[in-house]
């Protein structure tokens, strides 16, 4: 793998999105949930494409800018990512909103006990 961005066969995220006249965050979007085929280089950690996966991009795009929106199934899955973390956060306010009320009914009963006690000290 070490070899590989020397490889011609490999092109590197900038490589690709000055081909397809898009950002390099476009390209690494479309890396990440599937809709461009790439590895992950084992040192630095950076996307490889395929060259031809590239020319088959363009040559059904006609050359120029393509939004490429990812494939159905990325798309639910994303937005399954983040109902389960939206379902997440409503848990932690609710266990959080509990332990809050439970915490305050303690102080309150920790402070009528030393009311009480205080009471019956004094008489």
């Amino acid at each position: 793998m070490e070899g590989m961005m020397n490889n011609e066969n490999f092109l590197g995220t900038a490589q690709v999105a000055r081909l397809l006249d898009v950002s390099r965050d476009t390209v690494a979007r479309w890396a990440l949930n599937g809709s461009l085929p790439a590895t992950r280089h084992p040192s630095t950690g950076h996307y490889l494409i395929r060259r031809e996966d590239v020319e088959r991009l363009q040559s059904t795009s006609g050359g120029g800018r393509r939004v490429m929106p990812p494939p159905e199934s990325s798309r639910r899955l994303v937005e399954a990512e983040i109902a389960a973390e939206n379902r997440a956060i409503a848990v932690c306010d609710t266990r959080s909103a509990r332990a809050q009320s439970a915490h305050d009914a303690s102080k309150a009963q920790s402070l009528l006990a030393l009311l009480r006690y205080s009471s019956t000290t004094r008489t």
